[in-house]
């Protein structure tokens, strides 16, 4: 985490509190090969259907 706080220019417990809420609110563990999976594919279909939309 600390690495990805440093890359994104944040602090290492908002990294984990967004690794959290990504939990909360898709049901998907990110610390999962399986799960990261999922929610890798559903930001590319995200990125297909709705282009103009905010990432």
């Amino acid at each position: 985490m600390n690495a990805t706080a440093q890359a994104i220019h944040t602090h290492r417990h908002t990294v984990g509190y967004r690794l959290d809420r990504i939990r909360e609110l898709t049901g998907l563990n990110p610390f999962l090969s399986e799960d990261r999976e999922r929610l890798g594919l559903g930001l590319k279909a995200y990125r297909i259907i709705a282009p103009r939309l905010p990432r």
